[in-house]
């Protein structure tokens, strides 16, 4: 639980320092998205798969298939501020939680950067859209 709480703090406070340097507000699409990462910011832990974003009122919901075979979930609820959606995260095999924070960019490309919680590192993002269309499931 504690994890969980300082997850959505972290998520929260990357959406307010993160805001204040947006000039402009751009329009998420919704829908599936190729991911291409890395843990530590080399090609040595790279890794791809999809993302689905989806409307959840307010929020979005945001669900991470990593890997060739997808099988490495993560799920995240995020916020959209101006050009920044901020992500709280977890992944339920291995209790991994985190934070990331995305620019959405006006070609609607998202990049970001991630961490987990309690760890001084970083990994990096960039997710390019697909289509609209989400799995049932997702």
């Amino acid at each position: 639980m504690k994890k969980a709480v300082m997850a959505v703090l972290s998520s929260l406070f990357l959406l307010s320092t993160s805001a204040a340097y947006c000039d402009a507000t751009v329009s998420l699409k919704t829908g599936t998205y190729d991911l291409k990462g890395n843990g530590d910011g080399s090609e040595q832990m790279a890794y791809g798969g999809k993302v689905y974003i989806s409307p959840m009122g307010k929020n979005y919901k945001v669900n991470w298939a990593v890997g060739q075979s997808g099988n490495q979930t993560h799920y995240g609820i995020g916020i959209l501020e101006q050009n920044v959606l901020s992500v709280s995260f977890y992944a339920p095999r291995g209790y991994f939680t985190g934070t990331v924070a995305y620019l959405v960019n006006p070609d609607g490309t998202l990049v970001g950067k991630w961490a987990p919680v309690y760890s001084d590192s970083q990994g990096v993002e960039k997710l390019t859209w697909l289509t609209d269309a989400l799995p049932n499931n997702k």
